[in-house]
């Protein structure tokens, strides 16, 4: 058909699909990216508040390793 756009055409670039893919993987990388920082500025604030709770006596060390902490972890 003349003067239709659909199908293969001869201009050159990228075509609608790969735009998309390209489009896609963008908004993946930074979703990961924001999800990445949000879990561990999540995991901080729950190290410094247990830190805190240890610290004035509202949870004991022994309650860590009920929890499955690990040594390191307390530490």
């Amino acid at each position: 058909m003349k003067g239709s756009t659909c199908g293969n055409s001869s201009r050159s670039g990228p075509g609608f699909g790969q735009l998309v893919i390209g489009a896609g993987a963008i908004i993946w990388k930074e979703y990961s990216d924001m999800k990445e920082g949000m879990d561990a500025r999540y995991k901080q604030m729950e190290t410094d508040a247990l830190r805190r709770d240890v610290g004035s006596g509202k949870v004991k060390i022994d309650d860590l390793r009920k929890r499955g902490m690990t040594d390191d972890e307390r530490r």
